[in-house]
């Protein structure tokens, strides 16, 4: 290939030669013209304009580069089989009345057996009548009825379908609408997505007092972390704030970045804060202040 090419470009060289000068100077103007015509032509394809499919003569397998799809998560622990669960009910023996191959009823046990362990799940809607009865206090005469750790505050829905509803939508980004469907059609318990929201609002009501618990052991800190990123609540552009402690994580929505978020934050916090210095944190560790002199000392 290369020797024919070598002989190609010598006759080229020797045919050129043997022109006047003005013969070869139209040659090249001819040349030139050709190879502008052919430029523009190519710039059909080749522009950032063009999409790939367009662009046939310049796919990756024409240029031997790899195609196809990345290669999913490569796992580098060792692959070992799941153990088995230990059986939780009744141990079941499965028999045979006849040979499922031609439907023979001539059949004997040969002694020989063998064994398999099935872990499965059951979806079983479970409805429980309470009946309250009512108390009278003899000393104060106060009016009661009983309470059962079971049953929610209100509603008709017990604390495993709201928890449930929350980790669904919450924890595994599914849809309220999603969840609804869920509940409707996998546990035979109908409901629509504006029940899920009001599920997670009964939620959120129960998680209140662990939440205001987290903010005072927060301020009750020798040392905490700070940190803001942008976020989205309810569709609409606004700040999450984070304040951290060894064993405490506090989140705080706000609709702006700066503002007294801090302050009110950290209205009782004297411990050591760790922040990226952003004025924001002024209101509370002015720097050389008396409180931000303090907050250095280990």
């Amino acid at each position: 290939m290369f020797l024919s090419t070598k002989i190609k470009v010598a006759d080229i060289r020797k045919e050129y030669e043997e022109l006047e000068k003005d013969k070869l100077l139209d040659e090249v103007v001819d040349l030139v013209l050709e190879i502008e015509k052919l430029k523009r032509k190519l710039r059909k394809y080749e522009n950032p304009h063009t999409p790939s499919s367009k662009q046939g003569f310049d796919k990756p397998q024409a240029q031997g580069l790899p195609v196809g799809r990345k290669p999913g998560k490569i796992y580098n622990h060792k692959r070992t089989t799941r153990p088995k669960d230990i059986p939780n009910t009744p141990p079941v023996t499965v028999t045979a009345d006849s040979n499922p191959s031609n439907g023979n009823t001539n059949i004997v046990k040969t002694g020989f057996y063998i064994e398999r362990i099935i872990t499965d799940f059951k979806i079983e809607k479970i409805v429980t009548k309470y009946t309250f009865p009512e108390y009278k206090d003899k000393n104060t005469g106060d009016i009661f009825f009983a309470k059962h750790p079971d049953v929610p505050d209100v509603g008709i829905f017990g604390k495993n379908v709201i928890s449930m509803a929350n980790l669904l939508h919450f924890e595994y980004r599914v849809t309220m609408a999603g969840v609804a469907d869920i509940f409707t059609n996998a546990y035979d318990i109908s409901m629509s997505a504006p029940t899920v929201q009001e599920l997670c609002n009964r939620a959120v009501e129960k998680a209140v007092p662990v939440y205001e618990d987290i903010h005072i052991k927060l301020q009750e800190s020798k040392t905490a972390n700070a940190d803001e990123t942008g976020s989205n609540q309810n569709g609409r552009s606004e700040w999450l704030w984070g304040f951290f402690t060894p064993l405490l994580a506090f989140f705080v929505f706000n609709k702006q970045r700066g503002g007294d978020i801090v302050e009110t934050v950290l209205k009782d916090f004297r411990g050591i804060l760790g922040c990226d210095g952003w004025s924001t944190y002024n209101p509370v560790f002015p720097p050389f202040s008396e409180r931000w002199r303090k907050s250095l000392i280990v």
